[in-house]
């Protein structure tokens, strides 16, 4: 899986697929976690980012909905997890910075 967060936002496969990641919102809130890979975002900062002052009454539940979206995009494997009033996905040891422009996982190729 590569992750490209400056520029365009990218997500390809290991085989350099694109990855379809649903709309505009839901992408924005992937784009920042990776942005903040390993830490715990809460809720209202995501709300914030998203939405700021004008989010809908139904943020918080559809911060929930676009992690389900992602997980079943992005397939098993990956640790992103919606949990009281928090969000984070969880980047491994497997994992590389590509500079500032995203994240790529190393695999080994048989």
């Amino acid at each position: 899986m590569r992750f490209g967060i400056l520029g365009s936002f990218e997500v390809a496969d290991d085989l350099g697929r694109e990855v379809p990641l649903g709309g505009l919102r839901q992408r924005a809130l992937l784009a920042i976690l990776l942005l903040h890979a390993n830490e715990v975002v809460s809720s209202d900062r995501l709300i914030d980012e998203l939405w700021g002052d004008r989010a809908p009454a139904t943020a918080a539940k559809t911060i929930q909905v676009y992690v389900s979206k992602l997980r079943r995009a992005l397939g098993d494997g990956w640790w992103l997890r919606a949990r009281a009033g928090t969000c984070w996905i969880a980047i491994g040891p497997t994992w590389t910075r590509v500079g500032s422009r995203g994240w790529s996982r190393r695999v080994a190729v048989r």
